[in-house]
């Protein structure tokens, strides 16, 4: 049998086989992508929490009833394992070099990631209320730097800078 003919095992894993017929979501997914590419770094980081916090809600919510269901357990675990993996993509992008604080925010995003695990594992709502906790005053505070910065006029490319002495 000829491998290199063979067909891969995931169809939407080359855009080979893709059509908007073979892959419906083909249209919704570069929608996404295009759309997260021209964000702001700024709006990509309100963006990444803005979703770990409905990720934490999302998960709270399954848990919700006092005996959940597999099915809700296991929408909790997939909510919170999102979650898990947005703090980590935030504490890889921090940088020292660049901000002094940095080295605290990630002992937070540290902290925050292994209540995330304990949420998963006990499925307790007292921990996700504990991760929101801590989300929630950080999505806060990166939304106002975030219109702060909107606020700023940008320069036109090759105008004139104003430097401020």
């Amino acid at each position: 049998m000829n491998v290199t003919n063979r067909p891969p095992s995931n169809p939407y894993a080359t855009g080979a086989t893709s059509s908007a017929y073979s892959r419906p979501r083909a249209g919704a997914d570069r929608f996404v992508d295009d759309g997260i590419a021209a964000m702001s770094p700024a709006r990509l980081l309100v963006a990444l929490y803005e979703r770990l916090a409905l990720d934490i809600d999302r998960a709270g919510k399954a848990l919700a009833d006092p005996e959940p269901t597999g099915e809700q357990r296991y929408e909790a675990h997939e909510r919170l394992t999102h979650a898990q993996c947005i703090v980590e993509e935030l504490q890889l992008a921090l940088d020292p070099r660049v901000w002094e604080g940095a080295d605290a925010l990630a002992g937070v995003y540290e902290y925050l990631h292994g209540r995330l695990v304990a949420a998963n594992l006990s499925k307790d709502p007292a921990v996700l209320d504990e991760c929101r906790d801590l989300v929630t005053p950080l999505l806060e505070a990166w939304q106002e730097a975030e219109g702060t910065l909107r606020a700023v006029p940008v320069p036109e490319p090759g105008g004139p800078v104003a430097v401020v002495a």
